[in-house]
């Protein structure tokens, strides 16, 4: 999953090879992808963490 933006501030979300228009995706989903940003940056966190000790 990748999310990118684009000079018309209309974000896309690649997933499995298509692309989403995250503005017309629901709230639910948008909470969903947050939730998921959060989680990825925690795990890149502790592997890091991991690689120091």
């Amino acid at each position: 999953m990748r999310e990118k933006t684009n000079a018309s501030a209309n974000p896309v979300l690649t997933f499995e090879g298509k692309e989403y228009l995250i503005n017309e995706l629901s709230n639910e989903i948008k909470e969903s992808i947050k939730v998921l940003q959060i989680a990825e940056t925690q795990l890149k966190m502790h592997e890091d963490t991991l690689k120091l000790l």
